[in-house]
């Protein structure tokens, strides 16, 4: 409370990029675009916007911009999208073991195709990229109201924040697009182990029709701890009954006993457009991860830049962004086939395998 010449004067103490202000109470703000989230994608798309003349805010729920519940894998399409530098990169793959009924194959390249990250790494270097006086950045900040007859958004720290473009970048929990009514209708119940372990591990897929059903177990390496996981469709597999032989299955390896870490992640994949007037979905928001493999760091990455492309030019073409669905709908597709299979999806897999061993299917 601030008083002169005898009229008290009340303020609103704000803090944004590391400093306080303090606002007239009532007074609120307006930005250009207001990307809710700091992941891969709202990063990717505040990048795109940081040489325009467009002020640019971004908030996000967590205190520290990057960390996640994620297996933190990458593919070359990452790598080559954003040039990733190799400081960021904890463990690069030429090389992958597929396990199917308790036969091994082992797929290798003569080129890197599979890499390991560090999310919250990840996350803090792109933040690095983002140093600009037209980026705003709010940090544990979260958005409790959407007003679309005013083009606001009304904030957890007691802010009102006005918006010509809004974008949820917002992940699978997306309040965007719970605003915008559309439901999560194809979600992979994802649950994994960080094992903290130094012993050296490669990269292991396990294939089993009997226990795993038509999805599979990874075995991702990091520095000092190794991501395990499942995850599927509770639509198509039970995920109680998945877990339950995960868990079987957990217990059987050499890692079984050391100190760990487990985590339940939903990953929304079900898509059902990315603009809605002056709002926009990128991300797993949008429900563009693979239906597949769960990969989304990829999507995020281009579905981020794209939108951002929109925001300066209404006529642009995203042809990646299209591209991106076009495949999505593809694999959609695909994923009916082991499932249709059945009992006999094994053979599929070892088909698969074979392919692979042959050099083809990896992109």
């Amino acid at each position: 409370m601030y008083k002169k010449k005898g009229v008290r004067i009340k303020f609103t103490k704000v803090r944004y990029n590391g400093k306080v202000y303090y606002l007239k109470k009532g007074h609120n703000m307006k930005f250009d675009v207001i990307i809710v989230g700091a992941g891969p994608a709202g990063l990717q798309l505040a990048k795109e916007l940081i040489t325009s003349s467009l002020k640019v805010l971004i908030i996000d729920k967590n205190e520290t911009v990057g960390p996640k519940v994620c297996a933190g894998g990458l593919t070359n399409k990452d790598i080559n999208f954003m040039d990733i530098p190799s400081h960021i990169i904890e463990h690069s793959y030429n090389s992958m073991n597929l396990h199917i009924s308790n036969k091994k194959y082992a797929i290798k390249r003569d080129a890197t195709f599979i890499y390991t990250v560090n999310r919250e790494t990840f996350g803090q270097w792109q933040l690095t990229e983002l140093n600009s006086p037209n980026i705003t950045l709010w940090k544990n900040c979260k958005v409790c109201k959407i007003n679309d007859h005013e083009n606001s958004i009304e904030t957890s720290t007691g802010k009102k924040v006005y918006y010509s473009y809004l974008v949820g970048a917002d992940g699978s929990a997306s309040i965007v697009r719970n605003h915008l009514g559309l439901k999560n209708s194809r979600s992979i119940v994802a649950f994994q182990y960080l094992v903290k372990t130094d012993e050296h591990y490669e990269l292991e897929f396990y294939l089993d029709s009997k226990k795993f059903g038509p999805t599979y177990v990874w075995i991702f390496p990091h520095k000092g701890f190794i991501s395990v996981g499942t995850g599927c469709f509770p639509k198509y597999y039970s995920h109680k009954k998945l877990q339950q032989n995960f868990e079987e299955w957990f217990q059987t390896q050499p890692f079984s006993s050391c100190e760990k870490k487990f985590e339940v992640f939903p990953i929304n994949c079900d898509f059902q457009g990315y603009q809605f007037g002056n709002i926009f979905l990128v991300g797993d928001a949008a429900g563009l991860a693979s239906d597949i493999s769960g990969e989304g760091i990829y999507q995020a990455l281009v579905s981020g830049s794209e939108v951002a492309k929109l925001i300066l030019n209404p006529n642009y073409v995203p042809t990646e962004l299209n591209y991106l669905i076009k495949r999505k709908k593809l694999y959609r597709l695909l994923l009916k086939l082991p499932i249709i299979l059945g009992p006999f999806r094994t053979t599929l897999f070892k088909l698969t395998a074979k392919k692979l061993q042959k050099g083809r299917l990896i992109r």
